[in-house]
């Protein structure tokens, strides 16, 4: 199913309590008069949202998500930002809000969404984040390769995998008592 998705800044804001706290936590900080959303498959929402962190030279994520605003009634328009990652790049896409009033409307039909607890809500888990991170740099990923080649150790570490058994050796056996 295609959505359109918006990141959330805070995973904190899908309990926000009015739209007035919600607008404070995602939309006061926007002064473009556009709004970046993706359009994509949902079960891509991990990637596009850990190229998204990636590209925008942000800390790896942890868990987060964010929403479909697809039901809205906003006029999109695909852009391409340049930069890494030709998914985030293809799916990118941008909502026109000319005014503060319009991010402060935008931010209300989204709280709205979230007070109906509405399949519109995206969980993007950072398992699943580095899952990705992890096959795509096990494929030779030219793309991940070379962004984790000058990235911060932080980057560098994420696509580890998550756990592996420990084989037989590494098992300790009890001392006799």
């Amino acid at each position: 199913m295609i959505v359109l998705y918006r990141l959330f800044r805070y995973q904190t804001s899908w309990v926000s309590e009015t739209a007035d706290e919600l607008f404070d936590a995602e939309f006061a900080h926007e002064t473009e008069e556009m709004l970046s959303v993706y359009e994509i498959e949902r079960s891509v929402a991990p990637q596009v949202h850990v190229e998204h962190y990636a590209a925008a030279g942000n800390d790896p994520p942890r868990n987060g998500g964010g929403f479909d605003c697809g039901s809205f009634q906003w006029e999109v328009t695909p852009d391409d930002p340049g930069g890494l990652f030709a998914t985030r790049r293809s799916a990118h896409r941008l909502i026109q809000t000319k005014s503060e009033d319009d991010r402060k409307r935008f931010a209300s039909e989204t709280w709205s969404l979230i007070c109906q607890d509405a399949p519109a809500k995206v969980e993007v888990r950072k398992d699943d984040m580095r899952a990705h991170v992890h096959s795509r740099v096990q494929r030779s990923d030219a793309e991940w390769i070379g962004f984790l080649e000058a990235a911060s150790d932080d980057w560098k570490k994420y696509p580890k995998p998550l756990a592996t058994p420990p084989d037989d050796k590494s098992r300790k056996t009890p001392k006799p008592k």
